[in-house]
Formats: C-alpha cells, structure tokens, sequence
C-alpha cells in the first residue's frame, strides 16, 4: 500500500512538472500573425498562443529564426515547436501539428484579366520565399518562376509584368497594400484553398507530456473563436453559386409530399417519445445494428437524396431533411442523431421562420476538408407554411472554386 502511494505521488509531480516546465517555441515574422510592434512581438497568432497557454498555467517562451533553422530545431529536439504553419509531410515525420489556430484563404493575385480563365499550373507565378504558398505549390506540382523575400518585391513583378500570379493569404495581401499605400482595387483575385495553421510540437515533447496537445486544441475554441470563420463575401458567394443550385432541387414533389405524409404520421409524438427514438437512434449508430435507421436510409426520399449527392461530384458531404418536430425523413448518409430539433439548423430555419441558415465552417483533421451546412426552411407551396426543414453539408473549398 506503502508503495503504491509513493508511485502516485511520484507520477503526480511528473505531471505537474512538465505542465509548470517552460516551453520553448521557435517562429518567424510573418504579417499579420507574427509582427514586432513598438518593440514587443503580437500578432493574431501570438495573441491566440497567449491566451492558450494563459489558460493551461503554462509558462513559455518564444524566439524568431529563420523558417529553416525553426524546423531544425524543433527536428533535433532544442525547442518544443514551431508556428505558425501549414500541414506538411517533412514536419508530420518527427512533430504533430495542432487544430487549427489560424485559417488562411489563399487567392492568386493578377493585373491582367486575361490569366484569370486559366489554370495557374500554366502561368508564371511568383512566391515569397520559403513561405507556406511556396512549399504548399511544390508539393502540389506547381512550377515556381519566380521566388523573393518581400511583398514589395512581388508586387512590383506583378506589375511589370515578369510574373503572371502570385499566391497569398488574403489578409496578408490587404494588410500590405494597406501599408504600402497600394490600391487594392487595381488587381484581380481568383480562390485557391483554405489552408489550415497550427502549431508543430515535437513528438518528443508530446511522448513526455501526453496530456499536452489535447489540453492544448481544447482551449483553442475558447481562444480562437473566429479563427475559422466565413467572411460576407464568402457568405455571398455560396448565395450566388451553391445556394441558388440546391434551390432548384430542395421544392422537387418527393420531398414535400414526404414531408407533409411524415407530419401527418407523427403528429401525435411527444417529447419524451421523440426522445425515445433519438435514443434508439444512437445506440444503433454506435452498434450498427440497424432497424430504424435503415428504415429511413433505405426509403425513396433518401434514395433520391443519394443520387443528388452522386450527381454533385463532390459538392455535397451530405444532404438530409426533417420534418415539423425536427426527426429525420431521408439522409443521403447516416446521421449520428435522430432527433435535430435542438440544433441551430432546425432551430434558426423552421422554428425561426427563416428561410435560410449558413452554419460555420468545420474542419474535418483526418480528411483535412472544410465543410459548411447550409440548412433551408421547407414551405407548403400553396399554403406557404413552414412544414420541416433541409440541410446540405457542403465542400466549401469546391463551392468557392465554381463560381
């Protein structure tokens, strides 16, 4: 028993300790989410790394290198980690990166129209050098003409005309035209990708400090609420794109006569029974031993829903629709509930009488995707009553390139 305590009270000081030991964090400037301002480093990023490790009592230091040297030491283990990056191959082999701290939208930048209909991989393009667009567009095949170490540089490029292109972040290329008293409006942009930042921590730091990195992403909804977030613009283009296309489609007879048969047949549910069944639901989900959910996947609505998602190549994640208590009717894949009534897609569509609801983006880590649910209230077309409600899980990346 002796014995027993002395190994707690020894593994306790080992968890307390390595939370109370400073870590040590290697970056590079990089406007806006690494800048000195009146001799102090802030920026977004760093104010969000504050606020983290605020929040987890945990003392830190960070100190500015070159790129290159950050990963060489983050590689040979003389600090903890580096930010803020991209994914990338070379790093994922001896470090793990963070949920995403910061999102990028990339956009390739033109002075003349005619390079916007064609494909950047035929144009001469321009990068800063060893900056996250430049490794991202090698490892994506890109071919690279022309590579400097300012803002400035590439846009005067740009401008004579040496370089068709340039990829930056948005807000980068605003901050520094801003600050360069550049003309924004003078250049043409055309989306590429959303590119997810993290922080890189060593493996070697994470074997040691297990708990770290979970306690870490946990505090980052809390410090980084808007890190990924849809801009106006974005909003509008999925209106004038995405929207208007599932629009044509989400009135077609099947879906709201089974709607309007769904409403007639569980009119009588109450709480506790609708309850009931989102229970069964969820239980089945996690068993996969399926009765009332193949019910609903296998009937006509999600049949017709299926070939929807098929013949989107892609745009479409998932499309499922709900009737007036918020239960599922079809789905084009699984759902993990049953019951969506105490979600903000029924609740800001059919119980708010809006027509339309654009949910914030989430990040799938595994499949590194973005994906946005747009949810629509369903009208019966000659009453004009709210009868359910639909929702689409959209391959936000896809939508933004259509246009």
């Amino acid at each position: 028993m002796k014995k027993l305590l002395i190994f707690f009270i020894v593994m306790n000081f080992i968890v307390i300790n390595s939370f109370s030991e400073e870590i040590l964090l290697n970056t590079e400037i990089s406007s806006p989410y690494q800048i000195f301002e009146k001799g102090k480093l802030t920026g977004t990023s760093v104010k969000i790394l504050e606020c983290i490790f605020q929040k987890l009592n945990k003392p830190y230091k960070i100190d500015i290198v070159p790129w290159k040297r950050a990963q060489y030491n983050v590689k040979r283990n003389k600090v903890n980690g580096f930010f803020t990056t991209i994914p990338f191959a070379e790093a994922d082999e001896y470090a793990v990166i963070s949920s995403p701290i910061i999102l990028e939208k990339w956009y390739f930048y033109y002075k003349d129209k005619k390079f916007l209909t064609q494909n950047p991989k035929n144009l001469k393009i321009g990068t800063i050098r060893w900056s996250n667009q430049s490794n991202w567009l090698l490892s994506d095949g890109y071919s690279i003409s022309s590579e400097v170490f300012k803002f400035t540089q590439l846009l005067k490029m740009l401008n004579l005309g040496r370089i068709d292109t340039c990829l930056l972040d948005q807000k980068t290329f605003e901050l520094e035209c801003s600050k360069h008293n550049v003309n924004i409006n003078k250049y043409l942009f055309k989306f590429c990708k959303y590119t997810p930042l993290g922080v890189y921590f060593s493996k070697n730091y994470l074997k040691n400090n297990p708990l770290f990195l979970k306690r870490f992403n946990e505090e980052i909804y809390v410090c980084a609420p808007d890190a990924i977030k849809l801009s106006k613009h974005e909003i509008q283009t999925l209106h004038n794109s995405t929207i208007i296309k599932i629009k044509k489609w989400m009135n077609n007879p099947l879906i709201i006569n089974m709607v309007k048969s769904q409403n007639e047949k569980n009119k009588l549910l109450n709480q506790s029974e609708i309850l009931k069944l989102d229970n069964q639901w969820r239980i089945e989900f996690k068993s996969e031993n399926y009765s009332l959910i193949e019910k609903i996947s296998s009937n006509s609505l999600s049949q017709f829903l299926k070939k929807i998602k098929i013949e989107s190549n892609g745009l479409y994640s998932e499309i499922f629709v709900m009737d007036n208590k918020g239960l599922n009717i079809g789905q084009s894949d699984k759902t993990s509930d049953y019951w969506q009534g105490d979600e903000a897609k029924f609740q800001k569509t059919f119980q708010n009488k809006a027509s339309i609801f654009v949910d914030q983006i989430e990040y799938d880590e595994s499949s590194r995707k973005f994906q946005v649910q747009i949810s629509f209230i369903l009208n019966d077309p000659i009453l004009q009553t709210p009868i359910g409600a639909l929702t689409v899980g959209v391959d936000l990346e896809k939508a933004l390139k259509r246009l």
